[in-house]
């Protein structure tokens, strides 16, 4: 009995025991995993020491670049001040150039516009004595002598120059209807121009005999015209009814002189005058210049100038 119970006591004893080493096992347990996530941590803490360093380390750099960046801001703002100064200054000194140079312009302008006006007070001066030379002559000679010493190239010059002179300007001005008048005369006959300047002629109130001869030729232009045409007519109806080609001298002779006759006629009944029809003349020499070595040339085509 006693044995039994000894034993059941060791058994209950033993049973404490281990119960009490399955705890210390458990603790152990416990502090070994405890002791690894410390150590996990650790580890872990360390990694981010490092990765704090190195982010330190930049951020120093960063800081020192910052301040390196930062001198050289300062510096920059202090060249800045600098060159803004000077900017300053240069612009009051193109101020000053500037105003010197308006009032120096102003003067040169002043000194341009004297010498201007002494030059076109010259000009001037030199232009009255160059109407007075040019004018001169025209107010002192009578029409007629203008008219003999005149042409219508030095009418058309004058003209240019003394426009500024009426009683001057108006007397050129009939100068040069007056030689117009004569300029037609040397053309094949123009009705409409004819009557033009007939017109303007009459327009003209000066004692002048060339004036009135010059209106009478260019109001008969037209009746002399029709005139030679009748005896260029008559002349190549002489032609048509005599062919004296081949005949004897005597022949010859006799037709030259029926057309010569034609010809002197028309110039007894008409009054021609060679000089007051320069271009009818030309037609009348051109005719008598045929019919002289040749009594039968043609004349015909002579109609188809006038």
């Amino acid at each position: 009995m006693i044995r039994w119970v000894t034993i059941i006591l060791l058994l209950v004893r033993a049973n404490s025991l281990f119960a009490q080493q399955a705890d210390q096992m458990d603790r152990v347990i416990k502090q070994a995993f405890e002791i690894k996530r410390l150590q996990e941590d650790l580890d872990s803490a360390e990694v981010k020491i490092k990765m704090l360093s190195i982010a330190n380390i930049r951020l120093y750099d960063t800081l020192k670049n910052t301040r390196s960046e930062l001198a050289s801001l300062v510096k920059f703002k202090l060249q800045k001040r600098e060159y803004e100064d000077k900017l300053i200054l240069k612009a009051d000194s193109i101020t000053l150039l500037k105003t010197a140079i308006i009032k120096k312009d102003s003067i040169i302008q002043e000194e341009k516009d004297k010498c201007q006006q002494s030059v076109t007070r010259e000009k001037q001066k030199g232009r009255q004595e160059v109407f007075s030379l040019i004018s001169e002559p025209y107010l002192k000679k009578s029409f007629d002598e203008l008219i003999s010493i005149s042409s219508i190239n030095t009418i058309d010059r004058d003209l240019k120059y003394i426009q500024e002179i009426p009683g001057v300007r108006d007397l050129l001005s009939d100068l040069g209807i007056y030689f117009r008048a004569k300029e037609l005369l040397d053309k094949r006959l123009d009705t409409t121009a004819v009557d033009t300047l007939r017109a303007r002629l009459k327009r003209i109130k000066r004692e002048s005999r060339k004036l009135g001869e010059l209106m009478e030729v260019v109001s008969n232009y037209k009746l002399v015209n029709n005139g030679l045409k009748e005896i260029i007519i008559r002349i190549d109806s002489i032609d048509n009814k005599e062919n004296v080609i081949g005949q004897p001298k005597e022949v010859q002779q006799m037709k030259q002189n029926k057309v010569f006759i034609q010809i002197s006629s028309y110039i007894f009944n008409y009054d021609f005058r060679f000089e007051e029809y320069p271009y009818l003349a030309k037609v009348i020499l051109e005719l008598m210049n045929r019919k002289k070595p040749n009594p039968d040339a043609e004349v015909e085509d002579l109609l188809d100038r006038l």
